[in-house]
């Protein structure tokens, strides 16, 4: 096992625990390990969900039960390919909403942390606004010229 993996869950956690407390969500670690031990070719079904979401865990037991994950599916390489995406992400995005169990607020939660009602309020509004005679063909238009 290289350090690799180990410095680059190190550094995951390290952007997820912005307020610097040395503890993260056991909910966001349990997604965590389930995207590392899927991009790993190991069953997500194995890693075991915590009984409380809101409890938190610290950075040593979270660095511990990545790399016995990663140690146990030997993709090594596979595993930090997808810690370089969620690092990434967090960098960009920030640290993913936790989970709170209510449909309604992690929805909610999930489309403000992707941006989907900005995008969305952005194009009902150049809808309502521009009123094109083929709403269609300048939706599509003005969102390929976006990319």
């Amino acid at each position: 096992m290289s350090g690799g993996t180990a410095d680059k869950a190190q550094r995951w956690f390290e952007v997820c625990d912005d307020k610097g407390k040395g503890k993260i969500s056991a909910a966001l670690v349990h997604a965590a390990k389930v995207r590392v031990l899927t991009a790993a070719g190991g069953d997500p079904a194995s890693v075991s969900a915590p009984k409380n979401g809101a409890a938190e865990v610290s950075a040593d037991q979270f660095l511990k039960e990545v790399l016995a994950l990663v140690q146990a599916s030997e993709k090594e390489g596979d595993a930090n390919k997808e810690l370089d995406t969620m690092i990434s992400e967090v960098e960009t995005l920030g640290a993913p909403p936790v989970e709170t169990g209510d449909p309604v607020r992690d929805m909610h939660a999930y489309r403000r942390y992707h941006g989907m009602d900005a995008a969305l309020g952005w194009l009902l509004q150049q809808l309502v606004t521009e009123q094109p005679a083929d709403p269609l063909k300048h939706l599509l238009t003005t969102t390929e010229g976006m990319e």
